[in-house]
């Protein structure tokens, strides 16, 4: 695949050991994007709100310190180009409401995080589909926060 057209994820992940793993599997195909807080992707964001356009695909860690995963992918929601983009939550936790919590605040996708690299090979496919998804869709305006939120993210 041509280096200048190859997809790009963005990875916020505060782990280094995960995102070593994270990058030697996905480091032939896609290009890798990585903030290491929340607080440094929304900020990034806010100043350029484009970086969310070039993304094929953005990778969400949970349980990060400072602002977490789920609060993340809500303040990506806010942003125009944000609300096409598919986001994925990848953690270690295997709590239903963990899973709950990440999809309720606007993931498309919420992965375990794999203990080894060979589980890890699954996730391109996943992560591909999720970036062919882009074109076309849309997530909803954010809300008043007075309103409660109902939308089905099954659809």
């Amino acid at each position: 695949m041509d280096v200048e057209n190859r997809p790009v994820v963005g990875v916020v992940e505060d782990s280094d050991d995960d995102f070593v793993l994270f990058a030697r599997v996905f480091r032939d195909e896609w290009d890798l994007r990585r903030w290491t807080t929340g607080e440094e992707a929304i900020e990034e964001f806010r100043r350029d709100s484009r970086r969310l356009g070039e993304l094929a695909v953005l990778v969400v860690d949970l349980s990060l310190a400072g602002i977490a995963g789920d609060e993340v992918v809500q303040r990506v929601r806010e942003f125009p180009e944000g609300r096409q983009l598919p986001v994925c939550v990848f953690t270690g936790s295997r709590r239903d409401a963990d899973r709950r919590r990440g999809m309720d605040t606007g993931a498309d996708a919420f992965l375990v995080k794999p203990s080894d690299a060979e589980r890890l090979r699954q996730l391109p496919e996943l992560l591909a589909q999720l970036a062919g998804r882009r074109e076309g869709r849309r997530h909803p305006a954010p809300r008043d926060a007075a309103e409660p939120e109902t939308r089905d993210r099954r659809r």
